[in-house]
């Protein structure tokens, strides 16, 4: 009975070790794909949550992993879109890396990242113009006070202010009351053509 008791549990155990999914990794060629493809989007912002999207979705291997989370934070500090978020890149990229390059990449641009903030913040204490207070508060990845801000104020955001509201989900295209009369205040106010605030703007 014994014998029979531990035969049976042996052929459970080699039935469970055949039906457990093995995970399937990106290719080298697919992983390419993926990160070229994000880089092509039209606002950086979109290229964010695209990899974003990536690192809670696909199959990815430790060094994929690290690579991707190198490139998202490369571009949120490049493009200053949350730098604090490029700071938590780059340490749980070091965590992952195994490639001696990659890692030196890492360390330069956590250097520059917490550089960055330091003088973000440091800008943020102080008197700004809207615009200037726009980029830095963007920065800090506080989309919502951009948006909130910029509505109150009355004014129409700027091309590159407008671009950005766009790309996280604040202002959209094909709604009703398009163009918005929030959207008049400006000297130039054509960019604004066919927008308005969103009836639900995105979760940041």
């Amino acid at each position: 009975m014994r014998l029979t008791l531990c035969s049976a549990v042996a052929m459970i155990a080699i039935a469970a070790c055949q039906t457990t999914p093995v995970p399937v990794h990106l290719t080298d060629a697919e992983f390419a794909e993926l990160v070229t493809s994000a880089k092509a989007e039209w606002h950086p912002f979109i290229t964010i949550e695209e990899y974003s999207a990536a690192l809670d979705t696909a199959t990815l291997t430790d060094e994929q992993r690290a690579r991707l989370l190198f490139e998202r934070g490369k571009i949120r500090r490049l493009e200053r879109i949350n730098i604090p978020g490029a700071i938590e890149d780059f340490e749980a990229a070091k965590l992952l890396v195994t490639d001696t390059e990659l890692r030196s990449s890492l360390e330069a641009e956590l250097a520059f990242a917490v550089s960055d903030l330091e003088q973000v913040r440091a800008r943020l204490s102080g008197l700004q113009t809207l615009s200037d207070w726009f980029v830095d508060t963007v920065a800090i990845g506080d989309y919502e006070a951009v948006a909130e801000r910029i509505r109150a104020s009355g004014l129409s955001p700027s091309v590159e202010q407008a671009r950005f509201l766009e790309a996280a989900g604040y202002i959209c295209r094909g709604v009703e009351d398009a163009p918005s009369k929030d959207f008049t205040l400006g000297e130039d106010v054509s960019h604004l053509d066919g927008v308005n605030w969103c009836e639900t703007p995105a979760e940041s």
